[in-house]
């Protein structure tokens, strides 16, 4: 069993499409490719990203999501004894939570994503960490201000990094001019930050109700860190992108740049716990360090 030092720090991370499939789903791979081929390369990128990470790939725990917004689950020691790889370990939760107590054995907790928002959140005091997968749906049960409860501490002490996502959704039916996603449920959440324009496509800003509801918990904003709308960026996996790229209206309004999306995909976001004294020259990890007591 690995050993980590008494001190250690969080390094957080997100993968590009240059670092491959962070799923096996059969949509996201060659026609006609086994389901048993698929896994092994998306286990052979996650791989190569927890080597350059610096964790145990057996220790990266993800949950599957459920029905029921704003649920929580907290990995435990005994769970990490229990299973050899976190992977065989099935939880439904929006968020999950690690603490300090399994940072011997170089936990790491996250989720893979297709243009979604991921919200980790640190308590540098505490040393403990959480991971939320924030979709529209989630935004609009305000489960990101759930966040700083889940987590615990001074909210002067809490850092967040939000993975890559589109900042801006965009939505179209040729047969409903206004339509609009059934999870857009809350007006509360939603008025002021989505728009139509005259070719019927419905924009929604997942950006400032994310940033809103982070803030309104008690996070100042001072310590959120976000990379940017990259809904256009071909070094990410988009699903939204990648439904749009043939619709006319969509090329009008993005030009050739959402034909470059690659096909659908998942990328991942993660933070994990590692030595102290361990820095990186990539720009896709960050460290947060201990804040001593």
């Amino acid at each position: 069993m690995e050993k980590y030092n008494k001190d250690f720090q969080f390094a957080v991370w997100h993968t590009t499409v240059k670092d491959g499939q962070m799923n096996s789903a059969a949509a996201f791979y060659p026609e006609g490719m086994d389901a048993t081929r698929r896994g092994e390369i998306m286990r052979d990128n996650k791989k190569k990203v927890a080597d350059m990470v610096g964790f145990p790939i057996k220790r990266l725990f993800m949950s599957l999501q459920g029905k029921e917004r704003g649920t929580s689950y907290t990995l435990t020691r005994e769970d990490v004894l229990k299973y050899e790889d976190l992977y065989d370990y099935d939880v439904y939760a929006d968020t999950i939570k690690m603490r300090p107590d399994t940072a011997e054995f170089g936990t790491a907790i996250g989720f893979n994503i297709s243009g979604a928002a991921n919200v980790i959140a640190m308590n540098l005091k505490t040393m403990e960490a959480t991971s939320t997968f924030c979709a529209g749906a989630h935004i609009n049960e305000k489960v990101p201000e759930k966040i700083i409860d889940i987590l615990g501490g001074d909210p002067e002490d809490i850092y967040v990094d939000i993975s890559p996502f589109d900042w801006i959704e965009p939505y179209y039916n040729p047969n409903d001019k206004e339509f609009r996603p059934a999870w857009m449920s809350n007006e509360e959440v939603w008025e002021g930050h989505y728009r139509r324009t005259d070719e019927g496509i419905l924009l929604v800003d997942l950006y400032t109700p994310l940033m809103e509801q982070l803030v309104n918990s008690g996070i100042p904003l001072s310590h959120i860190s976000n990379y940017g709308d990259v809904l256009t960026n071909p070094d990410f996996y988009s699903t939204q992108a990648s439904r749009l790229k043939d619709i006319n209206p969509y090329i009008a309004m993005y030009g050739n740049t959402i034909k470059n999306i690659p096909n659908d995909g998942r990328y991942q976001h993660g933070v994990a716990y590692v030595d102290d004294d361990k820095t990186y020259t990539q720009d896709n990890v960050k460290t947060y360090k201990m804040i001593k007591k």
